[in-house]
């Protein structure tokens, strides 16, 4: 760890760019670079494929993607990410889909991996994120006779803000010992969103590490949220730079770099500037602290928000209310994707320990107008490397942890949060009866549609009914007889009736 005395160059970039308000202009400059990589779709794009993603957006290249051995079709959404100089290799993958179980499991025995970190819950925000893919209870096995395993948990143990599942698999086609997984599950992570300090994220990747699931000696753990790319790109990027600054100088670390390196193994690592700004707070708090250690006094307090009782639920349900706004949806990939959800950034937690100074808190995000002319200005200004003493920095105020991870609230608008989160109701209301409007014509087409359909069909059935072929038979019959008639008369019908007198 660094001197606390020193800023390092990390925490010198962060205070340039939190200072001015540049963190969408550095993260669409990561993703206009990033878009522009070379790489190849084609086994996602297969027909045969395309139910086995969860997103249609989200899925892996070809070059690094995991292929099954055990299953006819070796597809499965998931990449391999290398970051050599750091000695990682991951997995990252998207939920389980319900047909995609086998798969995953297949993977896992494959592959040889001792651990699974899930950073989702099964349900968010009333949305199915993920399937559950380990046993309900340790009385009842996981079968899957498709591609002969089982999985049976031996233990579950709840913590404050994370679930570990020690599950044991087997392979019924072999006479191979059953193995060892552990399920690190965290479950106090927000979809597109990030939590409120990374106190709570250190401690859980300080309890991965220690399981022994990132070292060399054993199968690439399996990192994944529901996309598997957000949260499962936040955790690597945080780990994989932690591993780096522990093994080497601090100042020979680019946060940015590292994340651009990752994103050539998968698309779309780190879905927003709230993410990317997330990384480079947990990285500090990282550096500053020594969180491995066994003591969780080295690190500050976890915020009350995040120490929700997952006893109820095992983490699995999201308990926010469904009138929650719904995240957006994710980014398309290349030239159609669009710009990054416009939200506020999150304000750095306080901290109760002297000798940890809190991160700056961030100026109010300006209008749009304003974000633009951020997003045009050089974003590749000179920093201030000169190192110097730590200075106490301000904190900022205290806030309910509703209103600090409300995706409208506006940071010291007062009532604007409210204000705007009506216009966002008026807004999905007014939306609701368009394309309520949509349905009821379309229902009326499909209709009218209907009974044109049931018109033709009666008809049809009428003029093909076996008395209906023999009128039109006699029908034809004797207009052709007449037509002969007619035609042996020169064209001149004669009335028939008696012959006239000499």
């Amino acid at each position: 760890m660094s001197d606390k005395c020193e800023k390092t160059g990390i925490e010198l970039e962060f205070e340039d760019i939190d200072s001015k308000n540049l963190w969408v202009a550095v993260y669409n400059r990561i993703k206009t670079v990033s878009n522009a990589y070379d790489y190849t779709l084609d086994d996602a794009k297969k027909s045969e494929n395309r139910t086995l993603n969860r997103y249609r957006d989200v899925i892996p290249y070809d070059h690094s993607r995991i292929t099954l051995q055990r299953c006819s079709n070796d597809y499965i959404n998931a990449n391999l990410v290398e970051i050599e100089q750091a000695n990682r290799k991951y997995i990252l993958t998207q939920g389980p889909l319900e047909n995609t179980i086998a798969h995953f499991w297949v993977m896992v025995w494959e592959q040889n991996c001792k651990a699974i970190v899930m950073l989702n819950k099964i349900i968010e925000k009333n949305q199915l994120k993920c399937s559950q893919y380990w046993p309900a209870s340790s009385s009842s096995d996981l079968d899957l006779p498709d591609v002969n395993l089982s999985v049976h948990l031996d233990s579950e143990v709840n913590h404050s803000y994370f679930v570990t599942r020690h599950l044991r698999v087997t392979d019924k086609s072999s006479q191979e010992a059953p193995r060892n997984v552990i399920l690190f599950h965290y479950t106090t992570w927000p979809d597109f969103g990030v939590p409120q300090s990374p106190t709570a994220l250190l401690r859980f990747m300080r309890a991965v590490r220690q399981s022994g699931a990132l070292d060399e000696s054993s199968g690439p753990p399996i990192v994944h949220c529901s996309a598997g790319i957000g949260r499962s790109g936040t955790f690597i990027l945080v780990d994989c730079c932690l591993k780096l600054i522990s093994d080497q100088k601090v100042d020979k670390v680019s946060v940015q770099e590292i994340l651009l390196e990752m994103r050539h193994y998968r698309m779309g690592l780190i879905q927003t500037p709230d993410q990317l700004r997330f990384s480079y707070q947990a990285i500090i708090q990282g550096i500053r602290t020594d969180w491995e250690a066994e003591d969780d006094n080295s690190l500050p307090a976890t915020p009350t928000s995040e120490l929700a009782p997952v006893k109820s639920t095992n983490g699995l349900i999201d308990s926010a209310s469904s009138s929650d706004e719904e995240p957006p949806t994710i980014p398309p990939r290349g030239a159609s994707r669009g710009p990054p959800p416009d939200k506020p950034l999150p304000t750095p937690p306080t901290t109760p320990d002297d000798e940890l100074p809190p991160l700056p808190p961030r100026k109010d995000v300006p209008d749009s107008d304003s974000d633009q002319g951020n997003s045009n200005s050089d974003d590749n200004s000179v920093r201030n490397r000169r190192k110097r003493k730590a200075e106490p920095l301000p904190s900022s105020p205290p806030s309910s942890p509703s209103d600090e991870m409300s995706p409208q609230n506006g940071f010291g608008n007062g009532g604007g949060g409210d204000a705007r989160k009506r216009k966002t109701e008026e807004k999905a209301a007014s939306i609701a009866e368009k394309v309520k409007l949509m349905q009821k014509k379309q229902t009326d087409a499909e209709d009218k549609k209907k009974r044109n359909g049931e018109r033709w069909a009666f008809a049809l059935r009428v003029l093909t009914h076996p008395y209906s072929l023999m009128g039109l038979v006699a029908l034809g019959g004797g207009l052709y007889y007449y037509a002969l008639a007619w035609a042996a008369q020169g064209g001149h019908a004669r009335p028939a009736g008696p012959a006239s007198g000499l």
